[in-house]
């Protein structure tokens, strides 16, 4: 990419936040250059946590179908090599397991349309544990930035209906759970650079704390997840 002035990102970033709910697949999200010793995307973290109440408005689009066990009998019978996701096929194969810090895996590529032309797009895993249900942007070996993950998880968890979900939930016994945001990466992941170098990009630490996004990192490639 060019490089950009303070101004220019400063200016890009307020004009993405004019459409909050868009925020995460904008440009901005993806920046990672330099600009006097600051990453382009802890300038943008910065701006977003000047907003943040735009970014806290995005609205609520209740899909009325519901959300989990969207994928019918086809859940218990699909195969993994059926998926062109890397992400998709190993989570497939997590359903039903428990994958340590994040619990057991209950759905996958979770829908937050209520409409064809709604623009939302889907939660990639929910999983659970004594307390929580965890609402999971997943990425393996993943060039994008921690910044667009944890907007993107954050964005869909304003869009799902959250009493909706916890009311499907419970109809599956799985009841009085805390609904937690999370992104897991792997440590081939780009942003698993980015979380451990954190200190250098405190803007993004303090967004990540504003959004409540906890952050966890695959341990190997079967079933361990760890917060870190």
């Amino acid at each position: 990419m060019s490089s950009k002035t303070l101004e220019q990102i400063c200016n890009e970033t307020l004009n993405a936040i004019k459409t909050p709910e868009s925020v995460y697949a904008n440009k901005c999200a993806t920046w990672s250059s330099v600009l006097n010793g600051r990453y382009y995307y802890d300038i943008v973290s910065e701006k977003l946590c000047e907003k943040f109440n735009e970014l806290n408005g995005i609205q609520l689009k209740d899909r009325k179908k519901g959300y989990i066990d969207q994928h019918g009998d086809n859940l218990k019978r699909v195969d993994k090599k059926s998926s062109n996701r890397k992400e998709e096929r190993m989570i497939i194969e997590w359903v039903g397991n428990d994958i340590g810090e994040l619990g057991v895996v209950y759905d996958y590529q979770v829908p937050l349309k209520n409409t064809y032309a709604d623009k939302a797009g889907k939660i990639d895993f929910i999983s659970y544990d004594i307390n929580n249900i965890y609402l999971t942007e997943f990425k393996l070996a993943s060039k994008e930035n921690l910044l667009r993950a944890v907007l993107e998880i954050f964005t869909y968890s304003k869009i799902m209906n959250v009493e909706r979900l916890l009311n499907e939930m419970s109809e599956k016994e799985i009841k009085n759970k805390k609904v937690v945001k999370t992104v897991l990466f792997d440590k081939e992941s780009k942003m698993y650079t980015q979380y451990l170098d954190l200190n250098k990009a405190p803007n993004l630490k303090i967004l990540i704390e504003k959004l409540d996004v906890k952050i966890f990192v695959l341990e190997d490639l079967s079933f361990k997840t760890k917060k870190i």
